[in-house]
């Protein structure tokens, strides 16, 4: 299972650097919250290249905002978690 994710927070469930594992992001990059967790051990043993998101995962912003008009307005509120 691949993620960014707080390190300090996702490595008490056992993920850990996804370097590890040599996978790298599809532009060949690696930073901490690259993150990576065996479901099964040794299922990422030999295991190595690089993690391609879907396009499924590309904001279309003119779609999210054709999407929000569908709901009354509401006032944005913002939390210290999402600041992270």
């Amino acid at each position: 299972m691949i993620i960014y994710g707080n390190p300090a927070y996702y490595g008490r469930f056992g993920f850990c650097n996804a370097a590890q594992f040599g996978i790298t992001t599809a532009d060949g990059a690696n930073f901490d919250a690259f993150m990576a967790l065996e479901l099964s051990p040794g299922a990422l043993a030999g295991i190595h290249g690089r993690y391609i998101e879907d396009a499924a995962f590309e904001p279309d912003e003119t779609a999210f905002l054709q999407y929000d008009a569908a709901f009354p307005p509401r006032e944005k509120h913002v939390t210290d978690t999402q600041l992270r």
